[in-house]
Formats: structure tokens, C-alpha cells, sequence
């Protein structure tokens, strides 16, 4: 079970479940749950109205409605008494007991919240702390992906200091998740579209064209302004270079990576990246092509090139460019770095949703 850290909107993850704080009463009275309430719409609003009354670490589950999700487990955590009145052990139980249910549900991924801090009065560093100790130690640690949505640069930067964040980008090998398809699998496809390419050589314009290097580009344009224009729509349409589903592809295969590997890297769920796998058409956001490159550790021309596949151009007019573009001239690939600088300046953040 892969624990990863994300800087995003809870409601906004695109995992089979998301985990809701709540009280006693289910009221939403503020702070994540009534975020979630909101964006879910009024279909949640109503089914929360038939949960009745919670006990410290009971769990609840509903449909995500209007949510990316296709659970909310809702549960009910200790409030901060001092530290004395059992607060860590119960709040252990409630990480585990969300992750017995989601496994009984069927779920492969769920995005939990720091539960108990904000108005829950668990102090930062020891909810955080007590979180990563309670869902290593669960007993579905091969089953469920998990991710830890840090709320705001305070969160972020307290995990960098208890170094989470680099522990936890990538699961160790022995607990990685079954490659969807292997590069083998690709190879020979990839292999047969290079052969299906052709290339064509340079038109012999003679002795005297050739000595005069001043014509030579003009001869060059000419000559495939010609050939365009000659050729049918069906002949164009043949040469179609590969597009940006099937560069990611090869650049894994070429990079020696897995799937998993690079969607990881990538924050990216398996759900959408098998989108991206299946579809070679498949258009991204721009945000998602610059966390493959970052991902693959591409070089600022790479990056550039994969941009194009995809209809997008690097802008030095674009903070969201100039940023990541900092961070690759840099070879600074920590894409929870680079989401951090993102975060302060308003910028949209790199993965997650394909």
C-alpha cells in the first residue's frame, strides 16, 4: 500500500473513496466536511440526514454523488484533550477502521484528510505523525493506495520536516502495485509504428543548386511547399507523427520505467493514466504533461517536445510555465517541490487528475 503525500483539494481526488471528519451529529458545522458536503451537492446532504449519531471511530459510508469519488466514508474522530485521555490510540483505530471498510468495499485507493486537526484540536505534527504510523501499520498495507491530502503550506512543510514527503514519492519495490502493461508488452508496437513511418530524402536540385548555399533553403521550402500542396488530404493524414499518449508511452519504455513508476512520480492515479494508455488520442490538461516530464526527468527541450504533442507551447508569459521550467533547468524533480512553489504563487498544481 503506497502512502503518498498530495498538496490538493480532498474533493477534487480522483480515488474510489474519500474520508470526511466529522462530528457526532453529522452536522458540517465547518472545515473539510462541510466543504465536502458543499461540492457533493444535495443528494449527500440528504443521505448524511439518515447517518444518526456517531461514537469516537465509528465509520459510515455514502455514495460520492457529485464527487470524483465513488465513496465518502465519514467518520468521527477524537477531539484533543491534553494527550492524556487515549486521543492517539483512538485516533489510530479510526485511520484502520476507514481502511477495514474500504477494503470490504472493494476500494483500491482512498484519499484521507490529517484527521482530528483543525477544529478537532490535534496539534499538526503529532495528527500528521500519528497518520503515517496508523496506515503503515495497517493490515492492508498490499491492497489500497493511500494518499495523505495536506491542506496548506504549514501541513506541507511539516512533513518536509519530518521528511515524508522523499520517504514516501515513490513505494519501495517489494510493495508496488502489479504493472498494468509491461514495456515488453509495448515494445513491438512502438518497434512497427517507427517502421510504418518513412522518410523521405532531400530532392536532387544538381551540381549548381547544391554550390550555392545561399538557394539551398529556398530550394528546401519550396520544395515542401510543392509537396504539400500535391499531396491528397489521405497521403497528409498517413504522416500523422505520434501523438502524445503514445510519446509518453515510449518515453517509459525508453526511460525503463513502469507505468506504475511513472504515474506515480507523476501524482497521478491509475484510473486516469489508464485513460491515457488506452486512448491514443487522449488530450491532457497542461499541468499533467508538465508532471510526466517531471516524472521522467525530461530535459527543458523534451518537455518542450512532449508540450507540442499534447497543442500546448512553454510561455514565458505563463507563471505555471515559468515555474516548472525553473525547476527542470534546476533538475529539481520533487514534484511535491515544485507543487509547493505552485501553491504560494496561485498556480494550478501538477497531477492528480489526468
Amino acid at each position: 500500500m503506497p502512502l503518498l503525500f498530495v498538496r490538493d483539494d480532498l474533493t477534487e481526488m480522483h480515488t474510489d473513496a474519500i474520508v470526511c471528519p466529522t462530528d457526532a451529529r453529522c452536522s458540517a458545522d465547518g472545515g473539510t466536511d462541510a466543504s465536502i458536503r458543499r461540492k457533493a451537492g444535495l443528494r449527500l446532504r440528504l443521505a448524511c440526514r439518515k447517518l444518526g449519531t456517531l461514537r469516537p471511530g465509528d465509520i459510515l459510508r455514502t455514495d460520492g454523488f457529485d464527487l470524483p469519488c465513488r465513496y465518502i466514508f465519514h467518520v468521527y474522530g477524537p477531539v484533543w484533550r491534553g494527550g492524556n485521555a487515549g486521543e492517539t490510540q483512538a485516533l489510530i483505530d479510526c485511520y484502520q477502521n476507514v481502511l477495514d471498510a474500504a477494503s470490504d468495499s472493494g476500494c483500491e485507493s482512498v484519499a484521507f484528510p490529517v484527521l482530528s486537526a483543525g477544529r478537532f484540536g490535534f496539534p499538526p505534527d503529532a495528527a500528521l505523525q500519528t497518520a503515517v504510523q496508523a496506515i503503515r501499520n495497517s493490515a492492508h498495507i498490499e491492497e489500497i493506495t493511500v494518499y495523505l491530502v495536506l491542506y496548506d503550506a504549514d501541513c506541507t512543510a511539516l512533513a518536509e520536516r519530518y521528511r515524508f514527503l522523499r520517504q514516501d514519492m515513490e513505494p519501495s519495490p517489494q510493495r508496488r502495485r502489479p504493472v498494468l502493461k509491461t514495456p515488453a508488452a509495448r515494445a513491438p508496437r512502438f518497434a512497427e509504428k517507427r517502421r510504418e513511418k518513412q522518410t523521405h530524402a532531400a530532392p536532387d536540385y544538381g551540381e549548381d543548386m547544391a554550390a550555392s548555399e545561399a538557394f539551398l533553403p529556398v530550394c528546401a521550402e519550396t520544395a515542401e511547399r510543392s509537396s504539400v500542396s500535391s499531396a491528397t488530404l489521405e497521403e497528409l493524414l498517413a504522416q500523422q507523427d505520434e501523438s502524445f499518449s503514445e510519446m509518453l508511452l515510449r518515453l517509459i519504455d525508453e526511460k525503463g520505467m513502469t507505468d506504475a513508476q511513472c504515474y506515480k512520480r507523476a501524482n497521478v492515479d491509475r484510473k486516469p493514466f489508464s485513460k491515457i494508455r488506452s486512448n491514443p488520442a487522449y488530450k491532457p490538461s497542461k499541468p499533467t504533461v508538465f508532471a510526466f516530464a517531471v516524472a521522467l526527468e525530461l530535459t527543458v527541450e523534451e518537455t518542450a517536445e512532449l508540450l507540442r504533442k499534447a497543442g500546448f507551447a512553454i510561455s514565458h508569459s505563463s507563471k505555471l510555465d515559468i515555474i516548472v521550467e525553473y525547476f527542470i533547468r534546476s533538475r529539481r524533480y520533487n514534484i511535491y517541490e515544485i507543487n509547493n512553489a505552485l501553491f504560494d504563487f496561485d498556480q494550478p498544481l501538477l497531477g492528480n487528475s489526468a
